[in-house]
């Protein structure tokens, strides 16, 4: 599903240059649970984001489900997001002239998908209550619940997550991950996390460890 092959980025600010990944190699096969761990500032935002054609690498190459992203144009990243991705953001990033139900919808009306899911996802995710609210009426954890119900509601074939359970309580959490688990085993959703929540590393199937932007453990459970 996802083959990074010596891949490298690097910022500049100034004349200075940080190199934040370092020749990266890697292969997650479709349908795989994995948690990027790691320090504050090992890269592992950078992975996902790059994953995502969010972000492009200085140098090496991207494959998503046999396309290599960096070749695609502007308009056809965009589509391919749309279709083939879902994210999990670590501020949310939430519409905010949009209720919990729009925020979402607008998601399935991009990828013109049935709208039947909204209310059924909300209410096993625990926020059907606050479905007309927005999102500066709900909080850190309710936010949390409404991004993670907006990558899941589309079925999409990648679900890339920054943190996804950092703001939940420990029910919440649980929930989360049994409702994400599902939908692995279901559709054969691959999962990608960063993650330094014990909570859902003790769930994954496979975990990599990022150390000064390189993989330095892969431990497949």
């Amino acid at each position: 599903m996802v083959i990074l092959k010596n891949v490298y980025k690097s910022y500049k600010t100034g004349e200075v240059v940080t190199e934040v990944i370092k020749g990266l190699n890697l292969e997650i096969k479709q349908g795989e649970f994995v948690a990027i761990i790691g320090p504050s500032g090992s890269g592992k935002s950078t992975i996902l984001n790059m994953i995502g054609g969010l972000d492009t690498p200085s140098k090496g190459d991207i494959f998503v489900d046999n396309q290599d992203i960096a070749k695609l144009s502007d308009a056809e990243l965009s589509k391919f997001r749309a279709k083939k991705l879902g994210f999990i953001f670590q501020d949310f990033n939430l519409i905010p002239v949009f209720t919990v139900r729009e925020n979402i919808k607008f998601v399935l009306d991009v990828i013109k998908h049935s709208n039947e899911d909204i209310e059924h996802l909300l209410q096993e995710i625990g926020i059907l209550e606050h479905i007309d609210k927005f999102p500066d009426q709900l909080s850190g954890g309710q936010k949390q619940r409404v991004a993670v119900a907006r990558a899941l509601v589309g079925k999409p074939k990648l679900i890339l997550a920054d943190e996804p359970t950092a703001n939940l309580d420990s029910k919440s959490a649980q929930k989360v991950i049994e409702i994400m688990k599902k939908m692995q085993k279901e559709f054969n959703t691959t999962f990608i996390f960063s993650t330094h929540d014990t909570r859902l590393t003790s769930e994954v199937s496979r975990i990599l460890e990022l150390e000064d932007g390189k993989i330095v453990r892969d431990i497949k459970k």
